[in-house]
């Protein structure tokens, strides 16, 4: 297994460090929060902490837009078979 961590950003404000499994395609940690005032509230809980299991939930309906210039030729290239969760 493969794993590298991410810093999810804002603009230019760090929100959260995330460990995540590049095989599995999923977020495996939230390591480190930084300011979840910038986060984005899907990937929140109710009482506003970010769990793995808000992130992930929050990260499998994220999707690269079908509008996006090249994204077929940017898709065969990386050998995606979908842009759902594409990073």
């Amino acid at each position: 297994m493969a794993f590298t961590n991410y810093i999810l950003m804002n603009k230019n404000h760090p929100v959260a460090e995330i460990r995540y499994d590049l095989d599995g395609h999923q977020a495996i940690a939230v390591k480190e929060s930084f300011d979840l005032a910038y986060a984005p509230p899907g990937a929140l809980t109710v009482d506003k902490k970010m769990t793995i299991y808000s992130f992930n939930s929050w990260w499998s309906g994220r999707a690269i837009p079908a509008s996006r210039n090249q994204l077929r030729s940017l898709m065969e290239r990386l050998r995606l078979g979908s842009a759902h969760g594409a990073c």
